[in-house]
């Protein structure tokens, strides 16, 4: 289960927080506005709470994620917002 990306828009970094019921892959791609793929983390999620922490995107850009396991996938949009 996914939730709302955290803080959103946002400047340096925004979290993305997602829980799992059980130890699972969980693969983060990150789009370009225009769905252009520019970064793809994987990590190894435990079960409750977990997030991935991104930054080094560009600034006045918007963004598209999609968070998948094998068991479910979810999308959202990103705002990052200059000084």
């Amino acid at each position: 289960m996914s939730y709302p990306p955290f803080p959103n828009p946002f400047i340096d970094v925004v979290n993305i927080p997602y829980s799992l019921p059980q130890k699972a892959k969980v693969t983060l791609d990150l789009y370009r506005f225009l769905g252009r793929l520019v970064r793809t983390i994987v990590q190894d999620g435990n079960p409750g709470m977990n997030k991935f922490v991104i930054d080094n995107l560009s600034l006045g850009s918007e963004w598209k994620y999609e968070l998948k396991t094998t068991n479910w996938k979810t999308s959202g949009t990103l705002l990052s917002v200059k000084r």
